[in-house]
């Protein structure tokens, strides 16, 4: 995901920093937490596919982009 698209990358480090904080104050296991993180970083591995230039796009959508 760094290479492909750093921001996503970035994105998903910050959300996996949370939810170990998050998974700690409800006292859940090591594994489950361990779990949790993983899951946090490939939450958005389909992005992979998604040209960058969609992923940057400060504009709607076209019904091309869509697709």
């Amino acid at each position: 995901m760094r290479y492909k698209h750093e921001e996503t990358y970035r994105h998903c480090v910050r959300v996996a920093l949370l939810s170990e904080k998050l998974a700690s104050a409800m006292r859940l296991d090591a594994a489950s937490i361990r779990n949790l993180v993983r899951g946090c970083f490939i939450h958005d591995i389909g992005k992979l596919l998604v040209p960058n230039e969609v992923l940057d796009s400060t504009m709607p959508l076209t019904d091309e982009q869509w697709l």
